[in-house]
């Protein structure tokens, strides 16, 4: 009984301490607290070419503690939502059981296609038995061994690609690679976004993607169209 009170006291005790400074943490999330904290840290004197540019200025002129406050904070909120954490726990499970997806899914569709796709193409590929017609610009079947072979390293490789563009995407979505489509890439663009991130502390640090990776990036996509029928075994 006495280990229960001392738990409550400790709790209430570690939730008054980071009460205290919550205006602070709301100074990040809404427009009027940014606004005073660039007065407070001399940034109204400097001009951003993007929302990202200035996002890495504050980031980098923020006390180290102030993540761990926020981090700690959530977690103690958080936990009076696991009973409801646990139910939808199984509830997802569930419907992924029955229909392959579930209602959360939907919530971000992009995001659960790329968590699927890359691990369902790498199973094709290890596990495939044949290979498409045409894939390497035949007319019919594959007459011998040697032909067969030529047409499976093909298909092994748009495989390959077509698993990478799903891969990216997900860079993507995560902020850790910045696409630009090909034909409006420019050199400028490039750099101008990699110098944004310098001084960036978290792992991995963002960076834009180079012409030959956006031009890769984009056939995956064709390829994908192109051969979507065939992606079965």
């Amino acid at each position: 009984m006495i280990n229960i009170i001392l738990g409550i006291i400790i709790f209430l005790t570690l939730w008054t301490i980071l009460s205290f400074k919550y205006h602070d943490i709301k100074h990040y999330f809404d427009m009027k607290g940014l606004e005073k904290e660039s007065k407070n840290t001399k940034m109204t004197s400097k001009s951003y070419s993007s929302v990202d540019e200035l996002l890495v200025d504050i980031k980098r002129k923020m006390p180290w503690y102030y993540e761990f406050k926020i981090w700690l904070r959530v977690k103690i909120e958080n936990f009076i939502d696991v009973p409801r954490d646990v139910y939808r726990f199984f509830k997802r499970g569930l419907q992924r059981w029955k229909r392959g997806w579930a209602d959360e899914d939907v919530w971000s569709i992009d995001w659960f296609l790329t968590d699927i796709i890359p691990p369902m193409i790498e199973r094709l590929k290890k596990t495939k038995h044949g290979v498409p017609c045409g894939i390497t610009n035949r007319q019919d079947e594959y007459g011998n061994d040697k032909e067969f072979e030529e047409a499976k390293k093909v298909w092994n490789k748009t495989l390959d690609d077509i698993k990478w563009t799903f891969e990216m995407a997900r860079n993507i979505q995560e902020r850790h690679w910045h696409y630009q489509p090909s034909n409006e890439w420019t050199s400028k663009k490039y750099h101008d976004f990699n110098k944004i991130w310098t001084n960036w502390k978290d792992k991995p640090k963002p960076r834009a993607m180079t012409l030959e990776e956006c031009k890769k990036y984009e056939r995956g996509w064709k390829l994908f169209q192109k051969w979507f029928f065939a992606l079965w075994d």
